[in-house]
């Protein structure tokens, strides 16, 4: 039941990803679904307590860069400066897809998430959750922009995880040395996060690879298993996906010319 659940999470986040002019909060919707249903698979009876945590989280993150985007705002302000655009960039803006070729992606997305529990089932992988979210924010619309876009997550990771890796195995015990190694980090792979590049999406997973890596609880980590465990669940999603991707680019037609319409 639980599998069919997230087919169904999977299949409506991903359609309307791309049918619908709020994209973002579809997709962030459905993959913080996925992964409380994802965690309650490795510890059934705490879906309550995860989903109140991962409310809670995302609660702190976002009043956090709004509190940090008033600062700015302010500082702006007093320097006589004008303050920072509120329309988004066009980078942002994204094209409505058509329906059938969303319903494609929808069931190509789907499939996916069907696949890894089956897959974590059978060859015990590591960080279900990782694993599931990873298949699911790595798909694009067309077989080209899929790989290319879980070949910067690959790297991403790699990068990511190995500063993270290194500043675990520096074994620093001060929270506060602690912290100037996570602005280190955050700053560091923010920089390519808001580049123009074509792969900024490469600083993008960095990033999420470097937090996952060195936040572990209330502190410096005291073990690197974890964050090697993370970064392999994160991998181990792009390869699914990129494996299904194959098969619907050969069976179904998922292709590089995937007809869009502005919206």
């Amino acid at each position: 039941m639980q599998t069919a659940i997230l087919f169904m999470v999977a299949a409506v986040g991903t359609y309307a990803r791309f049918r619908n002019k709020h994209s973002y909060a579809w997709i962030i919707g459905a993959a913080s679904a996925m992964m409380i249903l994802s965690t309650s698979l490795e510890a059934p009876g705490q879906t309550y307590y995860l989903a109140l945590s991962r409310a809670t989280e995302i609660i702190c993150g976002v009043l956090a860069a709004t509190f940090m985007g008033l600062v700015v705002d302010l500082k702006r302000w007093i320097a006589g400066m004008p303050s920072a655009p509120t329309e988004p960039t066009p980078k942002a803006r994204t094209a409505t897809m058509d329906r059938a070729d969303a319903i494609r992606l929808a069931m190509m997305g789907g499939v996916t998430i069907i696949l890894v529990p089956i897959l974590w089932s059978w060859w015990h992988l590591p960080s279900l959750t990782q694993t599931i979210v990873s298949s699911l924010v790595v798909l694009d619309r067309d077989v080209l922009s899929t790989r290319l876009r879980g070949v910067q997550r690959i790297l991403g990771c790699l990068a990511g995880g190995a500063f993270g890796l290194l500043t675990i195995w520096l074994g620093i015990d001060s929270f506060f040395m602690w912290s100037l190694m996570l602005l280190a980090g955050v700053f560091l792979f923010s920089r390519s996060h808001h580049s123009d590049s074509r792969w900024s999406y490469v600083g993008t997973q960095g990033g999420v690879a470097f937090l996952l890596a060195v936040i572990t609880g209330n502190g410096p980590p005291g073990s690197i298993m974890p964050a090697i465990n993370r970064i392999a669940g994160m991998l181990s999603g792009v390869a699914i996906l990129l494996g299904v991707s194959l098969v619907f680019g050969r069976t179904f037609g998922y292709q590089r010319t995937a007809k869009t319409e502005r919206g």
